[in-house]
């Protein structure tokens, strides 16, 4: 053994060695500018914008749109703007200094599994240094993590990979302390885990895999006969009857949360290009992509997309089906050699589970270069480790010394080289052109790739070259996956850099009209917008104020998504109103020029409560102390929250009774709403119905039994019974806005439609504040439009997306 003066030197040295070669990889990156996922999660997100760190600051974080499982990552970007002035080199930094965090905290960890592995074995602490350093080394410097470092948003990615590998590591070293005989360290040992797994989960739901990672490390480095234990104990409790019975009672909760979850996610998909099935294929060449990648550090299979063809069957493409074959070996291999190849077969485990959210079921897009980041480390660990295996059998005829030169020297050449990749794979990222240039260069065949490339053009000045590659992103597009908005709204801009309005409106409006019939409709806003501002330039007011109207719509189906872009709203509308007032303009068609006899205040802050911007209407409001029609707007306010409070808390079952079951009625409605509820409890439909109605097991005295009873007859056809169940319910609460709507759906398939319009009006005056208030509204439009035509049937019922 080294002195221990000497040995924490060389601690040192590679600390300092290492961290001033990611320092050196990612320099030229302080200026690289935000892309993606960056505008919506920091750049234009107001909660990050912190001028003070305060506790109503941190507030704002946690209540942002990623809640508290990305909290930790939305404080660091409230820190980096705060201390930085928004300056985007402090958002670098930070991202550069968790990478380096990342690199100890994964030296730590293969240290403690290295020294555990071969703690039997005559083997000097140099050994365990150089193993370590080599794992954290090249994993730190491969050019794949530029795509977790240099794009800022994926500070996410980074931070849950920190708190991840502490939480293994500090798992690993208290387990092995405790198996030394020690009591006191494994405690606090296990503390640390459990503090850093806290952090994980409140930086990415990736971080739920870490309890199955425990688990494995448990069974690889500490008890390997477990899984044969538990298989023979569970053999031996299946003689008794009892047994038998709970397992069968657990598997077929198991099969429940399982077929639940599937479908859950297949849902998911309605808005994707592929199915479930064809994303599964598609994963296992992709995983052998990510696979190819790390093995090969060439900076050019790396991008910010990419193009991917689908998998559609286990011969379509051929690589597919050798995908599958590949990866099973891996998992074989894994399983079947894990006590003789230890850290080789946990370095696989630990690449395949730490892909398997965001590579099977959960319909996300298809591949990003950031989900390499953690899964990387186990795979690097596992190459590394057979390198070090064959090494040591083909050097044994070397001394020692030799052999330790050998090593470091050739570390050293690997780190420069992998240093030297990702500086350039970062001179990609120099500046918004370089980098969506490169993205459409590696995926032509990506429309999105094409219009990011547009809209840096066009920031750019390049206005020929940015129309092409929107026109070009417009014909890739399909259904599903496509970039039509966004390469109009590309287009648009151009010509209103050019000043050309009119043509800026006709080719806006034109392509407006061949949308896709399946479209991303989030970016319709500012396409709206900037056709107002079009049609206010060139005079046109009433126009541009029916753009602003479509716009405010939009932004009302996604609050958390586009919240940023309701600021611009305000400004157009505030430019419009003035230019209303100059030439005395009727912008709402109500016959009267505006703002009429209001102020400008007064009539914005009137709009937008009548649009259903309700926060914005109530600063305007605010704003005009003493107006009568500010004091009108507020009081509105008040009485829409109060009203919206009051529906909402008694509107969901699944609060009331599911996660409430006090007394045998409660369980009752429970038990009968999720065999309602839920696809795969449908065969027990007949238990539902008996539950609400044997006496003594409900309260008919509240209106959810009438209302459960009301739904049961509904999907039967027995649309009468249903009708006098709902009117049951409303008996005994008048004003329960969740059995007007029920009455609404059960009268419009009895055939009254009038009666169903009815009720769905008195559903949206006792709940303002429905959600799904778009989608009704719609309905009852189409109801109004039918009512000449004669009764309605249910054809057009759409219970189902409104309840």
């Amino acid at each position: 053994m080294y002195p221990k003066n000497s040995y924490m030197l060389r601690i040192a040295i590679i600390f300092v060695i290492g961290s001033a070669l990611v320092v050196s990889a990612y320099i030229n990156t302080f200026k690289s500018p935000p892309v993606l996922d960056d505008y919506h999660t920091f750049v234009r997100e107001p909660s990050t914008h912190v001028t003070s760190f305060d506790l109503e600051h941190i507030e704002r974080l946690a209540r942002s749109k990623f809640g508290l499982f990305r909290f930790i990552p939305m404080l660091t970007f409230g820190f980096d703007f705060f201390w930085g002035k928004g300056s985007l080199a402090a958002f670098h930094i930070t991202n550069m200094v968790i990478h380096i965090f990342c690199w100890i905290a994964c030296f730590f960890l293969v240290f403690q599994l290295d020294s555990l592995v071969r703690s039997k074995q005559p083997v000097k602490a140099s050994d365990f240094l150089m193993f370590s350093a080599a794992v954290a080394s090249v994993w730190a410097l491969h050019p794949a993590q530029t795509s977790a470092v240099t794009y800022l948003v994926q500070r996410m990615a980074s931070l849950q990979t920190l708190f991840y590998i502490l939480a293994v590591a500090f798992f690993v070293g208290g387990r092995a302390a405790f198996e030394r005989g020690k009591r006191v360290k494994p405690l606090a040992l296990w503390v640390a885990c459990f503090m850093c797994s806290v952090g994980a989960f409140f930086s990415k739901e990736n971080s739920a895999m870490l309890p199955f990672m425990l688990l494995a490390v448990e069974i690889w480095f500490f008890q390997p006969d477990l899984p044969g234990r538990l298989l023979r104990k569970w053999l031996s409790s299946l003689r008794s009857i009892r047994a038998i019975f709970c397992y069968t009672i657990l598997l077929s909760a198991l099969v429940w949360i399982f077929l639940s979850v599937i479908n859950h996610f297949a849902q998911g998909y309605s808005g994707r290009h592929f199915t479930m099935g064809q994303r599964l294929l598609t994963e296992s060449r992709i995983v052998m992509h990510y696979i190819f990648a790390i093995l090969v550090p060439n900076p050019n299979f790396l991008s910010l997309e990419h193009d991917v063809k689908l998998s559609t069957s286990l011969l379509s493409p051929p690589t597919t089906l050798f995908s599958l074959i590949a990866l099973s070996g891996l998992i074989y291999f894994a399983l079947v050699y894990r006590r003789r190849y230890p850290l080789i077969t946990f370095g696989i485990l630990w690449f395949l589970l730490n892909l398997t959210i965001e590579s099977t079921i959960v319909p996300l897009e298809l591949i990003f270069d950031h989900r390499m980041y953690l899964p990387s480390v186990g795979l690097i660990l596992a190459v590394l480790e057979g390198v070090r295996l064959v090494g040591n059998r083909f050097c044994v005829s070397l001394p020692r010394d030799q052999r330790q030169k050998l090593a470091w020297s050739s570390l050293a050449i690997v780190c420069s080289l992998l240093s030297l990749l990702t500086f350039y794979r970062n001179e990609d990222w120099k500046d918004i052109v370089s980098i969506n240039k490169d993205a459409v260069q590696k995926a032509p065949n990506n429309p999105r790739a094409h219009s990011n490339y547009s809209l840096a053009l066009k920031r750019a000045g390049r206005y020929q070259e940015a129309l092409d590659e929107a026109y070009k992103a417009i014909e890739l597009g399909q259904d599903g996956f496509e970039e039509h908005v966004v390469a109009t709204t590309s287009i648009v801009s151009v010509y209103m850099e050019q000043e050309s309005w009119g043509r800026a409106i006709a080719e806006g409006e034109r392509l407006l009209e061949e949308k896709p019939s399946r479209f991303d409709a989030t970016s319709l806003p500012i396409l709206y917008l900037k056709l107002a501002e079009c049609h206010r330039m060139v005079g046109n007011l009433p126009q541009c104020y029916h753009y602003i109207v479509k716009a405010t719509h939009i932004l009302q189906q996604f609050p958390s998504r586009l919240s940023t872009d309701k600021r611009w709203v305000y400004v157009v509308m505030n430019s419009l109103l003035s230019d209303a007032e100059k030439e005395n303009v009727d912008l709402d068609g109500d016959g009267s020029p505006d703002p009429g006899m209001l102020s400008r205040g007064e009539w914005i802050a009137r709009k937008l409560y009548e649009l259903g911007d309700y926060e914005a209407a109530l600063r305007y409001a605010q704003m005009l102390p003493g107006s009568p029609v500010a004091e009108d707007v507020i009081q509105n306010i008040s009485l829409f929250r109060e009203r919206t409070q009051e529906q909402s808390e008694e509107w969901s079952f699944a609060k009331k009774y599911l996660l409430r079951p006090w007394n045998v009625s409660s369980i009752s409605l429970a038990t009968a709403y999720a065999i309602r509820k839920y696809k795969v409890l449908r065969p027990l439909r007949a238990v539902g119905e008996k539950l609400l109605d044997r006496d003594g097991l409900v309260d008919d005295e509240n209106p959810d039994t009438h209302l459960l009873r009301g739904w049961f007859a509904f999907e039967e056809g027995r649309y009468e019974a249903a009708v006098a169940e709902a009117k049951k319910s409303l008996e005994l609460t008048p004003q329960y806005a969740k059995a007007w709507i029920a009455l609404g759906f059960f009268e419009q398939a009895a055939g009254r439609a009038q009666e169903a319009l009815t009720a769905f009006r008195q559903t949206l005056e006792l709940y303002p504040g429905y959600p799904k208030r778009r989608v009704l509204k719609e309905l009852m439009a189409k109801l109004e439009s039918e009512i000449p035509a004669g009764p309605t049937g249910n054809s057009s019922t759409q219970h189902a997306s409104l309840m």
